[in-house]
Parts: structure tokens; C-alpha cells; sequence
């Protein structure tokens, strides 16, 4: 996960998020989401191994992040994702556990 300044964008990720929540600025929220979409994919595709629940956590994260760019504290892109990965296998995991008869 990129924490500092990208070649695009010389601020840091902290200075974005404070544009996006003063200003709702959305240049600053869409160069957050780049930043860090790469890492969210890789991290979705080694928690869910799917390529399509990888996709949908990179999705749901992003539009996540949107939503709440007004709303947005200390909370961190990549941790959304994160957070998303679990939510997707915990899903996975619920059918399995249903017992038959």
C-alpha cells in the first residue's frame, strides 16, 4: 500500500483525504482510489482466490470509499478492502456450515 506521493499527485494520501473531505474534492478521491486499487486487487485475489469476488471487492471498496468521502476520518482505502475480502469469505463460508439432513 502507497502511503506517500504518487508521480500524478505530489500529496500524501492523509493531504487527499483531507481535500476530499473539506472540499469534496473528487480529483483527490479519484487519485486515492488509484493509488490503491492495484494493492485492494491483490489482496482480494489472495483472501477470496476468485477472480470474480476479487472484482467485486475492488468494486464494492471503491463505491464504499465514495460514499462516505464526506464522511471520511482516519479510515484507510486499503483497509476497506480488507474488510470487504473477510465480508466476501465469511459469505462463502455460511452455506458450507448449513448442516443436511
Amino acid at each position: 500500500m502507497t502511503t506517500g506521493k504518487s508521480m500524478s499527485d505530489p500529496r500524501t494520501d492523509a493531504e487527499l483525504l483531507d481535500s476530499v473531505r473539506s472540499r469534496d474534492d473528487r480529483e483527490a478521491l479519484t487519485e486515492l482510489l488509484e493509488r490503491h486499487q492495484a494493492a485492494i486487487w491483490r489482496f482480494g485475489m489472495r483472501m477470496c482466490r476468485d477472480v470474480e469476488d476479487a472484482k467485486d471487492v475492488l468494486q464494492e471498496t471503491m463505491l464504499a470509499v465514495a460514499r462516505m468521502r464526506a464522511i471520511f476520518a482516519e479510515a484507510r482505502v486499503f483497509r476497506l478492502g480488507c474488510s470487504r475480502s473477510l465480508e466476501v469469505l465469511h459469505q462463502e463460508a455460511a452455506p458450507q456450515q448449513v448442516r443436511t439432513r
